[in-house]
């Protein structure tokens, strides 16, 4: 009995790696419920806990905005076709610009980007006197147009990374996972350790930075590149980064796929792990850090 239930875990396990012309560990339901009990296996035996994030219902002054994943899903009805601007986006800054420090925009802005809606976009930010940064995503460069849109993205918005921004009370520190690893380097781990003591340090990317939870995001998982060939593990950032460190990573790869959260909160020792990303609903979530803390608002 023993060995026919071996066998059937060993044949189910061979389905969901191996279905033919599946590149995503979405390809089938049995492969999304596997890797779920996966990632919740993860969870328990590193002991990751969930954390809370406070609801806001309105902006306070002196805010930090994050918006993960803007361009929601194919056919968004919120966003704006002449700007490709998230509607209830674009009404929410016009009504607070004066209490925004910045906002950052956290990976996959367009689904496909053009010289036109990055300039409708930088114009809207001009406009409204919003200071603005970028961490790109994969879609802010697809494949067959990396070059080009690359090369749009650097003439028109001149970012260079990691960008580190000193704030009275955090540190936000914003990666490029399309052209740099997609976990801290050893040089970051350094820069870390050695400066930014008591502040809490946002290191704010698109794709996810530990391997364990990476189910948890849009990664397709089985897929891998150079970039994400050798994701940190969650044993390793506890060894190599200061317990005196207040560290909370914001992933932005998330939020488009109904068996996801649009916001997930997780914790371990001194990290504060933070998905979240639109998907073009009602339920669409933006982050809000303000007075030291972090918030979530219902972007509807």
């Amino acid at each position: 009995m023993k060995k026919i239930f071996l066998l059937i875990v060993f044949f189910l396990i061979f389905l969901v790696l191996f279905i033919p012309k599946c590149k995503n560990w979405r390809c089938s339901k049995i492969q999304t419920d596997f890797y779920s009990y996966y990632q919740s296996f993860l969870l328990k035996i590193n002991r990751i806990e969930n954390c809370q994030i406070e609801n806001l219902n309105k902006i306070p002054n002196d805010s930090v905005l994050i918006v993960g994943h803007h361009y929601g899903k194919s056919k968004n009805i919120f966003t704006n076709n002449d700007q490709n601007i998230d509607k209830r986006l674009i009404r929410l800054l016009k009504k607070n610009k004066n209490k925004i420090n910045f906002l950052i925009l956290n990976g996959d802005i367009f689904e496909k980007p053009s010289n036109d809606k990055w300039l409708n976009l930088i114009s809207f930010f001009e406009e409204q006197n919003l200071i603005f940064y970028i961490a790109p995503g994969n879609h802010d460069f697809i494949e067959k147009l990396k070059t080009n849109n690359e090369k749009i993205f650097k003439d028109l918005v001149s970012f260079h990374y990691p960008l580190i921004l000193d704030t009275k009370e955090n540190i936000f520190y914003i990666r490029d996972t399309t052209s740099m690893s997609w976990s801290l380097k050893k040089r970051e781990v350094e820069l870390i350790n050695s400066k930014f003591d008591k502040k809490n340090i946002y290191i704010v990317q698109h794709h996810t930075g530990l391997n364990e939870l990476r189910f948890l995001t849009h990664d397709k998982a089985i897929l891998k590149s150079e970039l994400n060939q050798k994701i940190l593990s969650i044993k390793k950032i506890k060894k190599q980064i200061n317990e005196n460190k207040k560290i909370n990573f914001i992933i932005g790869d998330s939020g488009m796929f109904k068996n996801q959260k649009k916001l997930e909160c997780k914790k371990f020792n001194n990290f504060r792990y933070i998905i979240n990303g639109l998907g073009g609903d009602n339920d669409d979530k933006i982050l809000i850090i303000s007075n030291n803390k972090i918030f979530y608002y219902n972007l509807n």
